[in-house]
Formats: structure tokens, C-alpha cells, sequence
């Protein structure tokens, strides 16, 4: 096995070269969130395409989020004598056990995951690894806040995504003084007035130009930066960069891990 934490590193310095726009704020946002929760720790991820690869700060993440403890596994990177190549295959099958203990989490847990291998994690495969992200976003953070609804005579779950989006239109729509046609969470957000009035409705008074349209781009991050700025004072999590909410590129999964991370913020449990 030619496989090493230095080769990881350096095909992820290839694949950085030109990241689509979307993808760039996706793997932000979701950075952010792995840090939220890892700050507990006093751990820090830079780059989740070479951090996860040793399987340390995935167990720890995996910890935080589900509050048990994995069980034993290696804490500590190798220092070893021997050849490179030693040293690589050594250090590689610590980290296949330490990926493959937190993959069995999962698995226990019941979190879905397709086509997540040890191996994709240890060469920081970026698509694979932020599908695995997103799936610890929605079984701890999108899911424990969805309710069940009536159909005839059974209750069925409603889709997360949804009743999130009925969240927001109970707080700021076209039924609410706000008076806002939010259909769901796409480019409409961008100029900042769904997030500047969703601030203003939890806490009135701190966005009161939260209806104002800008035309231009400076003062469109001004409103974002403020409304973002507000709500991580009152605890929300800051997940979410205003440039990357004004940003035409700014896609669903991130709207989604911050709104979600809000709502279970103001929502009482």
C-alpha cells in the first residue's frame, strides 16, 4: 500500500487549484461547523481533505456531537524509526482504525452514508467527505428538530428540509408583518432582507432596515455582515460568512446547516 498522510496532502494541494464557487462556500460553511462543535475540544480543522485523514479529530467530532465516547483508539500521530515507507504503511493502518471505529459509530447510529470508504477519507476524497459532513449536519443538527404530522390516521415525519423552510415562513412570510414570499432557500437570500428580518423577528429592533434593498454590493455585505453579526451575539452558531450569503454562489446545504443551527438555537427543546 503506497498510501501516505504526505501524498493526501499533496493531492489535495492539486485539487485546491480551482474550486467551483458553490463548492468553495459549501466546504467553508462546513468547515465552520466542524470547528463550532470541535472549539469544545480545543481541536481545529484547516483543510477537511487532509485533517479527517488520521481519523482523530473525526472521532472527537463524533464525541461532541453524540456525547458517549468512542472507546480507545490512537490520540496521537506516530513517531516512528524506520524507512519512509514503514513509517507510511505504520501510520496508515492506525489511521484505517481509527476511521473505521468512527465509521462503525455511524453505522450504530444509524447516520446514513453512501459510498463512504475508510480510504476516501485518508486520500481526502473532498466529494466524499462532505457528503459524510452533511449527513453528522442532518442526524444532529437537521433531524432531532423534526416533528411528525397527521395523514388520515397515522403520523408520518415530515422531510427536515421542509419543515425548516415552514419555520421560516412562520417567522418571517407572507402570513407574518414581515410580509415575506420565502419559497425556499436559494438566490432570494442573497441581498440579505429574509436574514435581516429573520434577526429582526427574534430579536425586534436590531435590524430595523431589515426591508431596505441595496443596490449595491457593499452596502449588500453591510446588511449580511450585520444581520450574521446580531445573531452569533444572541448565540447563533456562525457558520455562515456574510460574503458567502450575498453570493449568488452561496448553495442550499449551507443556508441550511446555518437556518438549522439557528432554529435549534431559538427553539426550545
Amino acid at each position: 500500500d503506497n498510501h501516505s498522510p504526505v501524498m493526501a496532502e499533496e493531492s489535495s494541494r492539486r485539487r485546491e487549484i480551482m474550486l467551483p464557487a458553490w463548492v468553495a462556500i459549501q466546504q467553508q460553511t462546513f468547515t465552520n461547523w466542524v470547528n463550532y462543535h470541535l472549539s469544545k475540544r480545543d481541536l481545529h480543522v484547516d483543510d477537511i481533505t487532509v485533517d479527517f485523514s488520521d481519523g482523530i479529530r473525526l472521532i472527537n467530532l463524533l464525541e461532541v456531537l453524540g456525547g458517549n465516547s468512542l472507546g480507545k483508539y490512537s490520540k496521537r500521530a506516530l513517531v516512528t524509526k524506520g524507512s519512509e515507507t514503514t513509517v507510511a504503511r505504520q501510520a496508515q493502518f492506525v489511521f484505517r482504525q481509527n476511521i473505521e471505529l468512527a465509521l462503525s459509530f455511524c453505522a450504530k447510529e444509524g447516520i446514513r452514508l453512501e459510498n463512504v470508504g475508510v480510504i476516501d477519507i485518508i486520500e481526502g476524497n473532498r466529494t466524499i467527505i462532505l457528503g459524510l459532513l452533511w449527513s453528522l449536519i442532518v442526524h444532529f443538527q437537521l433531524q432531532p428538530t423534526m416533528r411528525r404530522v397527521k395523514r388520515g390516521s397515522t403520523w408520518v415525519p415530515t422531510a427536515p428540509k421542509h419543515q425548516l423552510l415552514e419555520w421560516v415562513q412562520s417567522c418571517i412570510g407572507s402570513t407574518t408583518p414581515f410580509g415575506l414570499e420565502v419559497t425556499g432557500f436559494n438566490r432570494s437570500w442573497n441581498d440579505g432582507r429574509f436574514m435581516a428580518a429573520l434577526v429582526e423577528s427574534q430579536w425586534p429592533g436590531t435590524q430595523r432596515d431589515w426591508a431596505k434593498i441595496y443596490a449595491d454590493k457593499l452596502e449588500v455585505l453591510d446588511k449580511c455582515e450585520r444581520a450574521l453579526r446580531e445573531a452569533a451575539a444572541h448565540g447563533v452558531p456562525p457558520v455562515l460568512a456574510a460574503g458567502h450569503l450575498s453570493s449568488p454562489e452561496c448553495d442550499e446545504l449551507s443556508l441550511v446547516t446555518y437556518l438549522s443551527g439557528f432554529h435549534k438555537h431559538v427553539t426550545p427543546e
